[in-house]
């Protein structure tokens, strides 16, 4: 019997394909709503998700994309208090950094897609990489002054 998985199954991925005997299908995998069989309704009702799911990711694509030509190539000014000796009293943080950009371009980037590389604690202006999507990256700088 011919079933689509709705759920993951035993290393299965939903939306996958399956045949499977007949007692294991009804029994086991109709019965717990884990699949539903392959007939025309099921089979268009699967070429359907995928249709949406493909859609929902060209979106997402698509404002990952705007959000990175609004920061490419910008400046974001912190302005910071310092010892004696030039150096921060701690450090701008990549949840500053978000804050920051919320508030001036508008734009929701959480603290784990920027990429530093290094810790800000000494004025001066430094390269910030934020990696939105795994295709999508732009590069901004930040700006310390007391």
């Amino acid at each position: 019997m011919k079933v689509i998985l709705k759920k993951d199954v035993n290393g299965k991925k939903a939306g996958a394909l399956l045949d499977v005997s007949d007692g294991y299908a009804k029994n086991f995998l109709l019965r717990n709503g884990l699949a539903v069989l392959a007939d025309k309704k099921g089979m268009n009702d699967l070429q359907g998700q995928k249709e949406a799911q493909k859609f929902k990711s060209a979106e997402i694509k698509k404002e990952a994309q705007a959000a990175a030509n609004i920061l490419n190539g910008k400046t974001i000014k912190f302005s910071r208090k310092a010892g004696s000796n030039g150096k921060l009293f701690g450090s701008v943080t990549t949840k500053d950094i978000s804050l920051k950009i919320k508030e001036q371009f508008n734009i929701d980037l959480d603290k784990r897609k920027l990429i530093l590389g290094f810790e800000i604690k000494s004025f001066g202006s430094f390269n910030v990489t934020a990696k939105l999507m795994s295709e999508v990256e732009t590069s901004f700088w930040v700006l310390i002054t007391e």
